[in-house]
């Protein structure tokens, strides 16, 4: 089980990334946005303690406000 991380909430386990001897667990973050009517998104990495995230890497259009796309 990977630690807890700010948007677990939100988010989608997506699998498992090895590189090297390091396994990464991987979840995609989806948040609404009403104002813009969409959803952003970006992806978490975490091992044990550690935890890497990307910026928020896309804005999809939802047709719904408050909609997940994920």
């Amino acid at each position: 089980m990977s630690a807890p991380f700010p948007g677990q909430e939100r988010a989608k386990h997506m699998g498992e990334l090895k590189r090297g001897d390091q396994r990464w667990e991987v979840f995609v973050e989806t948040q609404p946005d009403g104002e813009l009517n969409a959803a952003r998104g970006r992806v978490h990495f975490v091992s044990g303690d550690r935890h890497r995230v990307t910026s928020w890497i896309f804005l999809e259009p939802t047709e719904r406000v408050g909609a997940v796309c994920v």
